[in-house]
């Protein structure tokens, strides 16, 4: 339900774009047919990757506003934005920063046009109306994030967003990446020439969708969170194909090939979502049921914070396993909200916290991905933990890349104070998709210890 209610958001603000933007109805049909079956279909659930773009979406509907409360309010939501991906906040706050510089130099009517002559920079007044605007701007941008951090200790907020662990691994565009997202690169800078040749608001923003979404990809994310340039897809090869901008056919082709190009994950994913859909089977994030190579079901309604998600049979039989520690533990508390069960789950089944009726421990990692959100002080952190068995249930898994999984397992085997509850560990729900591991310890089997006071 969070994210049908997410999805009429971004159908409702990428209406109000096109509309902004002088679509007619035709256009905006298409438009919003192929950001709806290209993009929004794949949106299974919250992620911050769709969350940030909703914020960018709504950044981009405002700049096309008039006065300067829309470019405030603009600002705003690219500082939100921020927050929820710094990609994406820096690619709104320059993309919006460009379309300021490129439209309020000359503005006579209700919708924004474009600026391309240099002869503004001669003009004291536009010029003054241009970094006014970008101050208000900025300022706007700063706000939220500035807010932020004086409301919470600085110095984790600077740590936890990644700005002093060390080593840290800085996410950015690689040569590569203009090879593997080159039918996105492409397609961009077809926009950004298009409107610099025909003064066109509406090919500008092509290109900013097809620049933004080449960039967050090249960074971090699955595939398909940023389809979104699709709302822009049917534009471009309306562009391209019009006798009166490109002349000769075989450029037109050429251009038409180009874009397109862009078009050939999606149609795969699409494929893929179809059939598993007929076949009922199981659907992995890759929407490949070929991929799910061992046993998986439905989990129970007993497991609430699981509904409408599959896993594997090893994975059902874990958490029922630990709900009935939680139960006991419970009842000899004598405790309603919370079971009192200090829980240390490191795997890819992170709703267990909830499931266990227990809490996160403070000054932990989200996830425990080496050099992204994992650090020789929280490495330390847990060695330290796990020697003075301060967890009553330890879930180790190696998911998200992370390096320390023999260390800490091998912590585990050795505290007398733990047992495990199965010693060759559960098949997680990852597992189940493609790995081959049978023998042995298989690093991405979810590995589970308790203190020894709580097993019967």
């Amino acid at each position: 339900m969070a994210q049908l209610f997410e999805n009429g958001l971004l159908i409702g603000l990428a209406f109000l774009l096109l509309k902004r933007l002088q679509f007619t109805r035709a256009n905006i049909n298409k438009a919003i047919a192929c950001f709806s079956f290209f993009y929004l279909i794949f949106l299974s659930h919250p992620w911050y990757n769709s969350g940030a773009f909703l914020c960018f979406l709504a950044s981009m509907v405002l700049l096309l506003g008039s006065g300067y409360t829309a470019f405030i309010a603009s600002g705003l939501m690219a500082g939100l934005c921020f927050l929820s991906k710094q990609d994406y906040g820096v690619m709104n706050f320059c993309l919006g920063a460009l379309v300021i510089v490129l439209t309020q130099a000359d503005q006579t009517g209700p919708y924004k046009k474009l600026v391309f002559h240099f002869g503004v920079l001669k003009d004291p007044k536009r010029m003054g109306i241009i970094f006014g605007t970008l101050f208000l701007f900025f300022a706007a941008f700063i706000l939220p994030i500035l807010g932020l951090i004086l409301s919470v200790d600085s110095s984790q907020f600077f740590y936890w967003f990644n700005y002093s662990q060390s080593p840290h691994e800085i996410r950015k565009i690689h040569i590569w990446d203009f090879v593997n997202h080159g039918n996105l690169f492409v397609p961009a800078c077809i926009g950004f020439y298009f409107a610099y040749r025909t003064l066109r608001i509406d090919l500008l923003f092509a290109g900013i969708f097809f620049i933004c979404s080449f960039v967050v990809l090249s960074t971090s994310g699955l595939d398909y969170t940023g389809f979104y340039y699709f709302l822009f897809l049917p534009l471009l090869v309306q562009t391209v194909i019009d006798r009166q901008i490109v002349t000769k056919k075989w450029i037109s082709i050429l251009l038409l090939i180009a874009v397109l190009s862009c078009s050939a994950f999606p149609i795969k994913y699409l494929y893929r979502l179809v059939q598993t859909t007929i076949l009922a089977r199981a659907e992995p994030y890759s929407f490949r049921y070929l991929y799910v190579t061992r046993p998986v079901q439905s989990y129970p309604p007993t497991m609430p914070y699981f509904q409408n998600v599959m896993g594997s049979d090893d994975s059902v039989q874990m958490i029922e396993q630990l709900q009935e520690i939680a139960k006991d533990q419970t009842a000899a508390l004598n405790r309603q909200a919370n079971s009192g069960l200090k829980v240390l789950n490191m795997s890819e089944l992170t709703p267990l916290y909830a499931e266990l009726r227990s809490v996160p421990p403070l000054h932990y990692p989200l996830w425990y991905h080496t050099n992204i959100a994992l650090f020789p002080k929280e490495i330390a952190l847990i060695d330290r933990d796990i020697d003075n068995t301060v967890f009553d249930v330890v879930i180790l898994q190696n998911a998200h890349g992370q390096g320390n999984f023999e260390e800490f397992l091998a912590r585990l085997q050795g505290n007398s104070q733990y047992q495990s509850l199965r010693e060759k560990g559960f098949v997680s729900p990852s597992t189940s998709t493609g790995d081959d591991c049978r023998e042995g310890y298989c690093p991405s089997h979810i590995y589970v210890y308790v203190r020894k006071g709580l097993l019967k």
